[in-house]
């Protein structure tokens, strides 16, 4: 019999964070690359500190516990992004958190672990929606504000600050048709920035759809997803770490698999676009809020669709796809789990539930967890022991060994090798046909 080696899916997830607070919310997290740094908004007294409930920015440290890092009250925090390795949080909130935020715009702040730095300053207006670059030295984010003196029809545009430094305008639309860019998502090195607009930035939207969107630093924008259904509509997205794939939620049919319309996930890359969920169901479902991995081979999401028949009772739940299909990563019942995150170098979600999935969560209280993502040769089909891999693993594992597609070594690297060859696809083909083979994946 084969056997699932570190890292098979699905174990217990951990629950990281433990509260009493019913009818609060925790949302928005986002998690250092090794999972020991997590940033959340939320409206519980996690620590002791938010007895009015306010929406507040909190970090979990691995060892340390939670702790609470804004403490205002009668405005909001929201929005944090997290550098790789967790040390700067960056985040939107219309509160006055440094004496420069008097007039309550929503504002960029940027916590460093000794205090707060207003990045933006706009009178009356927003900026809204931060993503850092891995290092937590550039942030990247929509703005309806003139912070370089280039926005003067304060159209929501796409802007990139230098933490401490100088802040950049990278779109520009002047036709005054009320569009707007949002939703920046930097790559790891912060060079380039994917959105979603309905503006024509590149004369290739003239119907004004809301497409995706890639800008380098240059201020060079391409157009990444072209639609001809001018009622659909694409976003928000998310960029792997070099900035090759984004993936997003989009209603529109790119691939000629979504004729129906329904919101599902798609992933575009240097020479296609894929759709990575198909949802054929009625009443209709919805997968949405992408999230991907630092090299793009998953993608983390949340849905009420049942695309592997163990979500009957169409739940909120939290699924993997890859290219090979999709993985349902939680399962409850009378219960949600949402807002996923990938932590890519712990191969592991960080997520949302008021399910108990560990048995640590009684009260049905909104916690975050963390479960892995990896399952050592069943990429495709996610078996676990005493279920054995298929011959679809195997093929998929040789797609990965030939440069075809993308595996992590966790799911493929059935030999821990250091790479994915012909040898780990034998190995599955082995495994699946009972040929008594041990997979054991790094």
């Amino acid at each position: 019999m084969a056997l699932l080696g570190a890292g098979a899916a699905w174990a217990l997830p951990v629950q990281i964070t433990d509260h009493a607070g019913a009818g609060c919310a925790i949302d928005a997290p986002v998690a250092s690359s090794d999972a020991s740094v997590v940033a959340f908004s939320s409206t519980c007294d996690l620590t002791g500190g938010n007895t009015d409930g306010n929406r507040e920015i909190f970090q979990y440290v691995a060892g340390a516990g939670v702790s609470q890092l804004t403490d205002t009250t009668g405005c909001a925090n929201m929005a944090p992004a997290l550098s790789s390795d967790g040390s700067v949080v960056a985040f939107d909130s219309d509160c006055d958190l440094t004496g420069q935020n008097a007039d309550g715009s929503v504002e960029i702040f940027v916590y460093d672990g000794s205090g707060f730095t207003q990045v933006t300053a706009g009178q009356f207006c927003t900026s809204a929606a931060p993503s850092l670059d891995a290092a937590g030295t550039k942030v990247a984010f929509d703005s309806d504000c003139d912070l370089t003196g280039a926005n003067a029809d304060q159209s929501s545009e796409i802007f990139q600050a230098t933490i401490g430094g100088a802040t950049t305008q990278l779109t520009s639309d002047t036709a005054g048709l009320g569009c707007g860019s949002f939703d920046a998502a930097s790559n790891a090195a912060g060079d380039l920035i994917a959105f979603d607009s309905d503006c024509d930035l590149t004369g290739q939207n003239t119907d004004q759809i809301v497409e995706i969107f890639q800008v380098a630093s240059d201020r060079t924008v391409t157009q990444l997803t072209f639609s001809i259904d001018d009622t659909c509509g694409s976003g928000p997205p998310a960029s792997d770490a070099s900035g090759m794939y984004v993936s997003f939620e989009s209603s529109c049919d790119f691939t000629g698999g979504n004729a129906d319309g329904s919101v599902e996930i798609f992933e575009v890359g240097p020479t296609r676009t894929k759709q990575l969920t198909a949802a054929d169901q009625t009443p209709m479902c919805e997968s949405q809020r992408a999230r991907a991995s630092a090299g793009g081979e998953w993608v983390v999401y949340q849905g009420f669709c049942d695309p592997t028949g163990a979500n009957p009772d169409g739940g909120f739940e939290v699924f993997r796809a890859t290219e090979a299909g999709v993985l349902q990563v939680t399962s409850g019942a009378a219960c949600s789990s949402f807002a996923p995150v990938v932590a890519s170098a712990a191969r592991s979600a960080v997520f949302v539930s008021d399910c108990d999935p560990a048995g640590s969560n009684a009260d049905g209280s909104e916690e975050l967890f963390v479960e892995s993502l990896c399952v050592c040769g069943s990429p495709a089909s996610g078996n676990q022991p005493p279920d054995l891999p298929t011959a679809t693993d195997a093929l998929f594992a040789l797609r990965a060994a030939v440069g075809s597609a993308l595996c992590a070594s966790c799911d493929c690297d059935v030999n821990s090798s250091g790479g994915i060859t012909a040898t780990d696809a034998l190995l599955i083909l082995k495994a699946a046909v009972g040929g008594g083979v041990t997979l054991v994946c790094p």
